[in-house]
């Protein structure tokens, strides 16, 4: 939703135009067909993640001198509309959320699914008013374990995990082809390069095949 609130200008409307009859036709049945246009940047466009990005740090020049911190971590810390950031104390933390939630919420963009290593901190938050993310997600069986960036993070040891079951799954099938080694490669999910030393290997071994 966090594209939805960036608005277009009446000059760029034109490129992100759409077809629609006010009717329920067949592919035979002819209609007179509308063309309407889009008043908000929509997910799908190549340029969109950038412009998202580019908003926010605009807004966020506005709170530099009232919110230095937070306005400093949101800019930092930010992946498209992912805030992932730590302080050194429990109540950092909790004044920093607060300073980063009025930021946003003045762009109508409100940070939600908020989760922490410390308890206290997500109480904290609860009372608050804050929407914290349950410990369990649908995806995770360890009730301990929740997404950051697509990766599996154990909030009780504050430890992220891979999970490689599928691909190890996949690897049973064992075939020698530079195809199958290199969809096992593209089956691995490493944003932050944790496992780079085996990927490099796979990808040297592409080479030689």
């Amino acid at each position: 939703k966090a594209y939805l609130q960036i608005s277009l200008s009446k000059k760029d409307r034109d490129v992100l135009r759409f077809i629609i009859t006010s009717e329920n036709l067949t592919i035979c049945d002819s209609a007179p067909i509308q063309a309407y246009r889009y008043k908000r940047l929509t997910f799908g466009i190549t340029s969109s993640p950038f412009l998202l990005s580019a908003t926010i740090n605009e807004h966020l020049k506005k709170y530099r001198d009232i919110f230095p911190i937070a306005a400093q971590l949101l800019d930092n810390c930010m992946y498209v509309d992912d805030f992932i950031a730590g302080t050194s104390s429990v109540n950092a933390a909790f004044n920093v959320s607060l300073d980063a939630e009025k930021i946003m919420k003045d762009a109508n963009i409100h940070l939600r699914k908020w989760i922490s290593n410390d308890g206290t901190l997500i109480k904290l938050w609860e009372e608050k008013g804050f929407s914290t993310l349950p410990r369990q997600t649908s995806d995770c069986t360890d009730p301990e374990l929740n997404k950051v960036l697509g990766l599996s993070w154990d909030i009780q040891q504050d430890s992220s995990t891979m999970d490689i079951k599928d691909l190890l799954k996949f690897l049973e099938q064992g075939k020698n082809t530079k195809h199958f080694v290199l969809q096992a490669t593209g089956r691995i999910f490493d944003p932050l390069g944790l496992v780079s030393p085996s990927t490099v290997r796979l990808k040297c071994l592409f080479q030689e095949l």
